[in-house]
């Protein structure tokens, strides 16, 4: 048995908490075959870990596309299952099923451009940065020590952002979280589904700088200075 220092292959992956809550490990794998994988897990900055029994870990695999400026790559999802964990000098080796080679495409109905700008949260301190989204949802990096309990799923909350140095209120759901432990960055996936016609176009406006206002939307826009009037 090789050491938990000497993996054939280090995976980066990620398991479930709870509904649509995920922290990032990686796999150290030292065996593979069509029948198993066994595998150390790295889920802090330092040392190993351990995952329950029934854990299913999800990682990526290879590129779907090749991506660009506007376009994250789109991967294609292969999962394992803990079967059983075992002390092997010192590390909690798992010992997984075979990789599950049903695809999981991580592809969204409209693809999503690269982004960077700050968001907001109303009424507290915290302060995020939009790195990809379109017209229905963003990813948002914040950066913590420690994980960030105090979002909900499925709860709406307030997100502030910014346009011509205006600030706007959108409400946004969240739909997704990620952690991980190694770069304390949290991926925040944020889905808006309640905007009126105003907070749509603010929207459409900060993720695609060639977004054309519709006419019938014209009379809310101060040319001069850009700033849209919410009927909110």
């Amino acid at each position: 048995m090789q050491s938990a220092n000497t993996p054939t292959k280090i995976l980066r992956g990620k398991y479930q908490i709870t509904k649509n809550t995920f922290v990032i490990c990686y796999l150290h794998v030292v065996e593979a075959s069509q029948h198993e994988i066994k595998t150390y897990l790295k889920l802090k900055a330092k040392g190993f870990s351990e995952v329950p029994v029934g854990t299913t870990i999800f990682f990526k695999v290879e590129p779907l596309n090749k991506g660009d400026d506007d376009t994250p790559p789109s991967y294609t999802i292969f999962s394992v299952k803990v079967t059983h964990v075992q002390e092997v000098n010192g590390q909690m080796l798992h010992v997984c099923t075979a990789v599950d080679k049903k695809q999981r495409e991580e592809l969204r109905a409209a693809p999503r451009r690269a982004l960077e700008f700050p968001v907001a949260l109303a009424n507290s301190e915290a302060l995020f940065t939009a790195i990809n989204g379109n017209n229905r949802g963003l990813t948002l990096q914040y950066s913590a020590n420690h994980a960030m309990v105090s979002l909900v799923l499925g709860r709406s909350y307030e997100f502030v952002m910014s346009h011509k140095e205006t600030s706007y209120v959108l409400p946004g759901e969240i739909k997704h979280i990620q952690y991980d432990w190694q770069t304390h960055q949290h991926l925040i996936g944020v889905h808006f589904n309640k905007l009126d016609k105003d907070q749509d176009m603010i929207l459409n406006l900060l993720v695609d700088p060639d977004y054309v206002i519709p006419i019938s939307n014209k009379a809310s826009v101060d040319t001069a200075t850009g700033k849209i009037s919410l009927d909110i």
